[in-house]
């Protein structure tokens, strides 16, 4: 339950502008900004990337930028006027009374120090203690995060965790003084959705346990459905609504705020494959696939299974889902179809002919026919190379046509994705994210495939771009015909998109079938646990993840 209104806020904020001064002149990055945060209550600030959440929120820290100019009318933690301190008083606060968890935990983590030496820097700093109370400390916040065994894992570094483990590390962190206030940047953006729903426990348990004020920062809508009290929308910096979360879901206000709720992916009746399609031989066929790889050190040796024995078959035409949470083995699978792995066993077929990989060197030829799209629109793509360039890359290496059939053939491409051929003597950091993955489609079409594997293609997008590729990839499929083979830890999206679901898990492929039999009649336990953790579609469902906090 959110607290009362009589209940004085953590945080307050009022009329918030934010400006970045430069040779270009000023831009303004929010402006008018107001929000308050109780003890004890969520609030979900909501909106697209670019929208000013996030400088909002270093603003509220005393982290901006050295560039950003920070105004006011109010800005207060408490009783205490965060305009009128100085850096080292702010610093000060920082930990102590409020604290901030950001979204990227692995290169938040410092990896060449231990978790416990991390955690126990933080309490002897503020606190003052001995190293033996620092370490106990450490190892009862790791307890109190969930961390399994902390005692044993307490001298571990952080890649020697999972990314839901490192994820609880940094909350951990965050909350070893105990603050009164918890800014947490996109905490669950780039994890499984068992891991999500993890973190959203976690962070429900710990609000309350603790009487402290959350401000979490999402484009999720699921998230927000799940854990929200109230809720602040933005839009281009400036908040366009804000209010009761039940209210806003109930009746949304503003167009902005309704076109965000619209573009969360809502159940659709399944997709199924033209019978005459289905009664067609397989585009592409993987028998047996397996894949190992060795780790640890040279005195202690430890095989990882990434992939065992999966077999699967695509038809023209249809979409087939993986998924699994991380370290099942999707993305090693991915590359193995299209010859960026190579294979210790098994085979992959593409038109009956074998194209598996099994040595280094260059991938086989007929592999031309499978393209793929890569997760993160912002890495994928050369950044000194212009799109033109980036799109024209597999044919350019293979001297495949000339310079001006391959500028045609640029032309084309862009317009089918959606983008002008005028676009194409840009730089990649000139697009938004949602046209940088539209490139990267560009790109893996460059060849004519049949087949298009696609690796997260929409995990880093906001929820309105999520849909416009979603929608893109299905517009594509109808034209061209192509096969697509669709890896995903977003179940919401992939009920929409596929016919069919592979579901890995540990390497396995545990169960497959058509997408209303796995979504309507899971088999194995750990399908069912997956759906499980798919967030609410509705308030009405609200709790359904945190039902079990203590």
């Amino acid at each position: 339950m959110a607290p009362s209104s009589s209940t004085a806020p953590v945080l307050h904020v009022r009329g918030l502008r934010i400006d970045f001064h430069g040779d270009q002149g000023t831009t303004t990055a929010a402006s008018g900004v107001d929000l308050d945060v109780h003890p004890g209550e969520l609030v979900a600030l909501l909106g697209e990337s670019g929208s000013g959440k996030t400088v909002t929120a270093r603003a509220i820290m005393g982290i901006e930028d050295e560039a950003a100019a920070v105004t006011a009318d109010a800005l207060r933690l408490g009783d205490v006027d965060l305009l009128s301190l100085g850096e080292d008083q702010r610093r000060r606060l920082r930990g102590e009374r409020m604290s901030m968890v950001l979204q990227d935990a692995l290169s938040s983590l410092n990896p060449v120090l231990s978790v416990g030496d991390q955690l126990g820097e933080i309490v002897r700093v503020h606190r003052g203690v001995s190293r033996r109370a620092a370490r106990a400390r450490a190892i009862e916040l790791l307890d109190l995060v969930g961390i399994v065994s902390p005692a044993s894992r307490i001298d571990d570094y952080p890649h020697q965790f999972s990314g839901g483990m490192r994820q609880r590390i940094l909350i951990a962190m965050a909350i070893a003084l105990e603050p009164e206030l918890l800014i947490a940047d996109e905490p669950t953006t780039a994890l499984d959705v068992t891991v999500q729903a993890q973190i959203l426990r976690l962070l429900h348990d710990l609000r309350g346990r603790l009487d402290m004020g959350v401000l979490l920062i999402t484009h999720d809508i699921g998230v927000v459905t799940e854990v929200a009290d109230r809720l602040v929308v933005m839009r281009h910096g400036a908040v366009v609504e804000h209010g009761d979360a039940d209210a806003i879901f109930a009746a949304p206000s503003h167009p902005y705020t309704r076109e965000l709720f619209d573009s969360a992916p809502h159940p659709s009746p399944a997709r199924v494959l033209d019978s005459t399609k289905a009664a067609e031989a397989p585009v592409l066929t993987v028998r047996g696939l397996d894949r190992t790889f060795a780790g640890g050190s040279p005195f202690a040796r430890r095989i990882v299974h990434a992939v065992a024995g999966v077999d699967l078959a695509l038809r023209r035409g249809e979409t087939l889902a993986i998924v699994g949470e991380s370290g099942s083995g999707k993305s090693t699978l991915a590359r193995m179809i299209v010859g960026l792995e190579t294979v210790d066993s098994g085979s992959v077929e593409y038109r009956g002919r074998d194209v598996t990989r099994r040595t280094r060197g260059p991938r086989p030829p007929a592999q031309a026919g499978v393209g793929m799209v890569f997760q993160d629109p912002y890495t994928s793509l050369d950044p000194r190379m212009r799109v033109r360039d980036v799109i024209a890359e597999p044919l350019a290496v293979t001297r495949t046509g000339t310079a001006a059939e391959r500028r045609d053939r640029v032309a084309e491409l862009l317009d089918l994705v959606g983008l002008t051929p005028g676009m194409m003597d840009r730089f990649p950091h000139q697009f938004s994210g949602g046209q940088r993955q539209r490139i990267g489609i560009a790109r893996a079409l460059m060849r004519d495939p049949d087949v298009l594997v696609c690796d997260e293609p929409v995990s880093a997008l906001d929820v309105t771009i999520q849909a416009q590729v979603v929608d893109l990839l299905v517009d594509l499929q109808d034209r061209l015909g192509l096969s697509i083979v669709f890896i995903s830890h977003d179940l919401s999206v992939v009920r929409n998109l596929a016919h069919r679901v592979l579901v890995m898990y540990r390497g396995v492929a545990v169960e497959t079938g058509g997408t209303e039999q796995i979504f309507d009649r899971p088999e194995h336990d750990y399908t069912r646990e997956l759906l499980r953790s798919i967030p609410p579609l509705t308030r009405a469902e609200r709790g359904k993840l945190t039902a079990d906090a203590a």
